[in-house]
């Protein structure tokens, strides 16, 4: 059944995701049996396909489903007849050894028509309920999975910068000790060698030995970051899989939703929905039911005593199927502000997300146009000057 009760709360769209994620993860972890692993998908969609097959919360919204289904099912029809047997004693008969007559009888209640359809309508929006829940998830993980391929992408491209300054600046060094004097033979302060030879001399090599060390640091901090990244990529779709991925992550940079497409908003519209349909409902419990009873009564000789028949009215006069429709209007009313708030937060929360990337591709373009070529030019003009032995 929905939470009628509970807010459901957009956060920010990249903190939302984020938490979700990690969810994801954890529920994967806890969950401890994997799939046999399948071939190489080949988009992202396809990559979610694989990984919510092995998801245990969309295992269980899928459950939720084909029991709302059948509860569906069985909401609008007619409640079990009651049937009923009964013996009453007739007091001494000199007639008869055993003065007891029998009485046999059946009773059936009924509601008005739109009671069963409303029934039937409350019963189908817990399965579009369970259906919305399973959505929910399969777009966290398609989130996930996003940005775990987009940070091997970046990843690699970073490993190869890292690879190619390494080169440099190992030749560098290189170059720098053959023209110092080969060896370690510079470490030592013997004065047999000029502290300031190719203008740098001793500081500049050990500038270029810091670099090269600084440099060996990112890349292995990298690599290893790059690791756990496919190690999470492991736990969504598996190790074969996963390391298709990781060799081509460019392949699965689709867009992470379709625009406009917020699981959660179809959530807080289905919330709206039920608190209308349990509303209806609490309406529907003012009018009358009724109830029709037969009964056979049988003398002790098995001639037919008489047939009785009766019909019940059910009156709501105390009050509580009318307490009961206020509160369920009240909740409908709560519930559409709910929503209504919902929308707010979410155009919100995209208007954050929105202005954080517009500000990361401008510090991307800054840091690529301005800083990293100034961060470049002392290394570069060390390696320039060793390069051309001054």
């Amino acid at each position: 059944m929905a939470p009628l009760g509970t807010e459901i709360a957009p956060r920010t769209l990249i903190d939302m995701r984020n938490f979700n994620a990690t969810c994801v993860l954890l529920l994967l972890i806890s969950h401890g049996a994997w799939a046999a692993e399948p071939g190489s998908p080949a988009g992202l969609d396809q990559l979610v396909a694989l990984a919510m097959e092995r998801h245990p919360e969309a295992a269980a919204f899928e459950a939720d489903a084909a029991a709302a289904r059948a509860s569906a099912e069985g909401a609008g029809r007619l409640m079990d007849p009651q049937w009923m047997i009964g013996a009453q004693a007739l007091g001494a008969m000199p007639d008869s050894a055993d003065p007891t007559m029998a009485m046999f009888g059946v009773e059936q209640m009924f509601s008005l028509p739109g009671a069963y359809e409303a029934g039937r309508d409350r019963a189908r929006l817990e399965v579009r309920w369970a259906e919305g829940e399973r959505a929910r998830v399969a777009a966290d993980v398609k989130e996930a999975l996003w940005q775990v391929a987009a940070r091997l992408r970046a990843d690699d491209a970073k490993l190869e910068a890292l690879r190619g300054q390494l080169a440099a600046a190992e030749a560098a060094l290189a170059l720098g000790l053959a023209r110092y004097g080969a060896g370690g033979a510079w470490a030592g302060t013997s004065g047999r060698k000029s502290p300031s030879r190719g203008g740098e001399g001793l500081p500049g090599l050990l500038r270029l030995e810091a670099e090269v060390a600084r440099v060996r640091a990112d890349r292995d901090a990298l690599a290893a970051r790059r690791g756990g990244e496919q190690s999470r990529l492991v736990l969504l779709v598996g190790s074969e899989v996963a390391d298709a991925v990781a060799l081509e992550p460019a392949r699965f940079l689709g867009a992470p939703a379709p625009e406009g497409a917020v699981p959660e908003r179809t959530l807080a519209t289905t919330t709206v929905e039920f608190a209308a349909a349990d509303l209806r409902l609490a309406r529907l419990e003012r009018l009358p039911t009724f109830m029709i009873a037969a009964d056979v009564r049988v003398m002790p000789d098995g001639m037919v005593d008489g047939v009785d028949a009766a019909l019940g009215v059910t009156v709501p006069i105390w009050g509580g199927a009318g307490a009961r429709s206020d509160a369920a209007a009240a909740s409908a009313v709560a519930a559409s502000r709910r929503s209504e708030h919902f929308e707010l937060r979410l155009a919100e929360a995209t208007a954050v997300a929105h202005a954080d990337a517009s500000a990361a591709v401008a510090r991307a373009t800054a840091l690529r146009e301005g800083a990293a070529p100034r961060a470049r030019a002392p290394l570069e003009a060390t390696m320039a000057e060793w390069s051309a032995g001054g």
